[in-house]
């Protein structure tokens, strides 16, 4: 059968039968006057459906607050804290990279002289082919124990989320959609990995060298010294750079991902209602908005970050041509050996080198700053429930008393009353159940007069 309802209904075939019931109901609510007729409708939808409906979007989508860098580090060091022997390791290791990298440079820069000046430089290039793939060890050394530490306490991190969300459920799993609080608990915990694993180590090295780097210049010549000086702070200030505007829009970015997120898996999970309800050209572009809407706060956050590589680029460049006019200058003036200008050019040069490392992280750090946001609101949710299996229950009103003959427990709420959050109207009001242990008690009522709101409280959903 096909048409419209009152046609079907004339024809009084299996839609009129299926109909008939419903539209008898609605024939007498047609009667009444039209402010009546909303005030009825809106009474009989269920408050727990209202609820979901009449949400503010910052109670579906966990918002990622506004955390300072030096909370969200000191939360994240915190982290760090039981393995820093790991750290310790990684450190050792990324000093040690640099020098070898630093190291290959001076030995290709000896072997050129020697070339140059008709000497031998056989122990020169053995000493070569033992440091450059010294180097990579060193490298892949280094990152090993970044990253078996980072996963290390990714995994912790996970478990921790997992128990918070086990002390919140099921009244707080309610209010977030699941597809946001899935890319919560894979990919906000994946990007504190670059904090973890490119960050905590590689920083303590970016001090270390380039300040070895500077007393050794400085010991040779101070001018060439000075003129480096200011090219290292500015690659070194580059990350904090348009910092509070390029974590406003990781964070804003990280929402609208745990929207699109939660809006595929809604569409996965209602694939059959989309379909039934043919819905599915609504939805496909409801889904293209949202990633428009991502684009668009994702697109400026590209190009402040490149803004950001082109500066530090740049300035590396100008810095090792700071210092080879100044060291030229100083060879004219006969204040340095010709021989050492090539090898102090290298060694500034390998001063940038751990420096751009950490202003070239930049997005990554980003992204760790919106999902610590994030993990960060869900850790300080209080948990209303704190009670459990094996608990010792308490006389009070609403608690769960242990039958003496262990026949199951017996329920009790006195004038409770309960409003969903955000929504003004009580679900329950002035409400006095009694059910002994072993009883059974069967909730009766139209649709929105509570029942499923009193079941979810004797399971204490809410306290």
């Amino acid at each position: 059968e096909s048409g419209r309802h009152g046609d079907l209904m004339a024809e009084r075939g299996v839609y009129h039968l299926l109909m008939a019931a419903q539209a008898s109901e609605s024939s007498v609510d047609a009667e009444a006057p039209t402010a009546a007729r909303a005030r009825a409708a809106q009474v009989r939808v269920p408050l727990e459906d209202r609820q979901a409906a009449e949400l503010q979007p910052a109670d579906e989508i966990l918002r990622a607050g506004h955390m300072s860098w030096g909370r969200a580090t000191a939360l994240l060091l915190r982290q760090v804290w039981p393995l820093r022997g790991r750290v310790g390791l990684a450190f050792i290791l990324g000093v040690a990279r640099v020098v070898a990298l630093i190291g290959v440079g001076v030995l290709s820069a000896f072997v050129v002289a020697a070339v140059r000046n008709g000497e031998p430089f056989d122990s020169l290039l053995i000493a070569l082919y033992v440091l450059a793939p010294f180097a990579g060890i060193l490298h892949w050394l280094e990152s090993w124990v970044a990253h078996d530490m980072a996963f290390r306490l990714l995994t912790e991190m996970r478990i921790a989320l997992f128990a918070k969300l086990d002390a919140l459920a099921p009244a707080y799993l309610l209010r977030r959609r699941s597809g946001d609080l899935v890319a919560m608990a894979t990919q906000d915990i994946e990007n504190v990995e670059y904090f973890f694993a490119h960050t905590v180590a590689p920083a303590f090295v970016a001090l270390l060298v380039p300040a070895a780097v500077l007393a050794a210049v400085l010991f040779y010549g101070w001018p060439m010294a000075v003129a480096l000086a200011p090219f290292l702070a500015l690659i070194a200030l580059s990350p904090f750079l348009m910092r509070k505007r390029v974590d406003a829009l990781a964070s804003r970015a990280r929402e609208a991902q745990g929207e699109l997120n939660a809006h595929s898996v809604d569409t996965l999970q209602g694939l059959a209602e989309i379909l039934a309800f043919r819905q599915e050209a609504r939805r496909g572009r409801q889904f293209i908005d949202l990633v428009r809407r991502h684009h668009a706060l994702r697109l400026p956050f590209f190009r402040d970050l490149t803004i950001q590589t082109a500066l530090v680029e740049t300035a590396t460049g100008l810095g090792g041509l700071a210092v080879v006019i100044t060291g030229a200058a100083l060879v004219s003036a006969g204040d340095l050996e010709r021989t050492m200008l090539p090898l102090l050019a290298l060694l500034a040069m390998a001063a940038f080198l751990p420096i751009s490392e950490i202003a070239n992280i930049g997005r990554q750090l980003a992204d760790t700053l919106g999902g610590t946001r994030r993990l960060h609101a869900v850790h300080s949710e209080p948990v209303a429930v704190r009670d459990g299996p094996g608990v010792t229950s308490q006389d009070g009103p609403g608690v769960a008393e242990q039958s003496p003959a262990g026949g199951g427990a017996a329920l009790k709420l006195e004038n409770v009353r309960f409003s969903y959050p955000g929504i003004k109207v009580a679900a329950l009001e002035d409400i006095n159940v009694s059910v002994a242990a072993g009883q059974t008690l069967a909730l009766v009522g139209p649709s929105g007069a509570g029942k499923t709101t009193l079941a979810h409280l004797l399971m204490r959903f809410w306290d």
